[in-house]
């Protein structure tokens, strides 16, 4: 039986082991990999991200999310409140992926995640630099908000100020979680009626 009925309770114990081994937390940051997903939460320390998923259970959903999560960081976790079902426990081991057991009065190591150079790590690393430390993550995302919705809000603001701005410099003036200005452009098409929309 679970101590939390929701990821987000998980959130303080999570974020506290990882200020326990020298990490800032960060809370809900945008993936590179996958621009229109957030990671639950992210420790940075000296340049070297990490990435904790949170889930009720140890289920196929979060093995996959820590997993793409491994392009981006140099270790990554499962966090869940439960002991895990032996496949699912095997299945993130295979994968490269750390699982925590969380309860109130902490985290326990399960299977220490492995470290590795990730794909996106400079450009991940730097875009957390501006991001406000939080240990307030596993929220949902609902219907009309996340990290895609956010950056459409403001490049309308951008427009407003800077019409007939090109995606070079729109990249490099709105703040985003894109890898580059291809993507951000690509992303923000799927987004034209947020950006487009009058205020």
């Amino acid at each position: 039986m679970s101590d939390f009925s929701k990821e987000a309770d998980m959130s303080p114990m999570v974020a506290d082991w990882l200020r326990e081994q020298g990490y800032t937390v960060y809370a809900e940051i945008p993936g590179v990999c996958c621009g229109a997903y957030a990671y639950d939460l992210v420790g940075l320390k000296a340049g070297q991200p990490v990435v904790v998923e949170m889930k009720l259970s140890l289920t196929w959903k979060v093995i996959q999310q820590a997993h793409l999560a491994t392009l981006d960081a140099f270790a990554t976790w499962a966090a869940v409140p439960t002991r895990p079902r032996q496949g699912n426990f095997r299945e993130a081991m295979r994968a490269g992926i750390g699982v925590l057991r969380v309860t109130r009065e902490g985290c326990e190591v399960l299977h220490q995640a492995p470290w590795k150079e990730p794909y996106h790590k400079d450009n991940f690393a730097r875009r957390l630099v501006g991001c406000t430390p939080s240990d307030d993550g596993g929220h949902p995302n609902l219907a009309g908000t996340g990290p895609a919705q956010s950056v459409a809000k403001d490049l309308r603001e951008y427009l407003k100020a800077h019409p007939g701005a090109k995606w070079r410099e729109i990249f490099e003036a709105v703040p985003n979680h894109y890898a580059h200005a291809k993507s951000m452009s690509q992303a923000m098409q799927r987004h034209r009626a947020v950006w487009e929309a009058t205020p």
